[in-house]
């Protein structure tokens, strides 16, 4: 898995590819050798998972879609299982929401809600057990979010807003729950984003606004306590963007223009500096 990353991180998807297609091997080898164990089975799960995020990368759909298949037989079979535990469901959860969205990057946007209505019913089931289990939270509020993003391309605009509107509050109460933690503020600017995007598809240009505004300014703060992540960056971009779009939906066009200025002005740095 290490080889994998590293060479992915240096651009070579292919090689990351045939290493990552190798640990599957090998773990399916140790799994049919003790078909019981919880661990050997966590294992190959992973892999699927690893190995479907490869595939993602170099664009073999149909690949993407029969790994992330696999993944998800066998995180049901791990919590169907009494021993499950909180992270099993929470595996599940994940599984059940990278289905949807292959479904959705494919067109098939009424397969993508049944899962994400899956995902959302397993966070529920796992949280009726373990109630306190962070990553469980997250996994309602990203399947909520995602259910949303189908509904709002559905026109289901009800619905869509409703979904983001009980997602967000639940980013908002994990973050207040621990202020410092850099993640759960990340998302929670994400939920202040997507809203804004939400609004401005609705044609609340105003409303709109206000959720972009808060989440460039949380999201230029992150960006601050991390000035060498590109990605916190490329965020900021985002939001920006998003502001010249709710800003021309206004007739504001020159402010339109300067927030896509300032976003482009970001965008460009950052491919200056990965061409360096």
């Amino acid at each position: 898995a290490r080889v994998s990353g590293a060479l992915k991180r240096a651009g070579d998807y292919r090689g990351g590819l045939e290493f990552d297609k190798r640990a599957l091997e090998l773990r399916k080898l140790l799994l049919v050798a003790e078909p019981g164990n919880r661990a050997f089975r966590r294992a190959v799960a992973a892999s699927y998972t690893t190995l479907g995020g490869s595939l993602f990368q170099v664009g073999d759909w149909a690949g993407v879609l029969a790994t992330r298949r696999s993944a998800l037989k066998l995180h049901e079979e791990l919590a169907a299982d009494p021993q499950a535990d909180g992270d099993d469901y929470r595996s599940l959860n994940l599984a059940e929401t990278r289905m949807a969205s292959i479904y959705s990057r494919n067109g098939d946007q009424a397969a993508a809600a049944r899962m994400y209505e899956r995902s959302l019913q397993t966070a529920r089931k796992g949280l009726e057990k373990f109630p306190r289990h962070v990553q469980l939270r997250l996994g309602l509020a990203a399947g909520l979010s995602g259910l949303a993003r189908v509904q709002l391309a559905e026109k289901n605009y009800s619905g869509a807003v409703a979904n983001y509107t009980t997602a967000h509050e639940l980013y908002q109460e994990i973050a207040a729950e621990d202020p410092q933690d850099t993640r759960s503020r990340s998302m929670l600017a994400t939920s202040h984003y997507r809203r804004g995007r939400a609004y401005t598809i609705l044609g609340d240009a105003g409303r709109a606004a206000k959720e972009l505004q808060i989440a460039l300014k949380m999201r230029e703060q992150l960006a601050e306590a991390d000035p060498v992540n590109a990605g916190a960056q490329g965020e900021v971009a985002e939001a920006q963007a998003a502001l010249g779009d709710a800003a021309a939906r206004l007739n504001q066009r020159g402010a339109a223009l300067e927030w896509y200025r300032r976003a482009h002005a970001i965008l460009q740095k950052l491919q200056q500096e990965l061409q360096d």
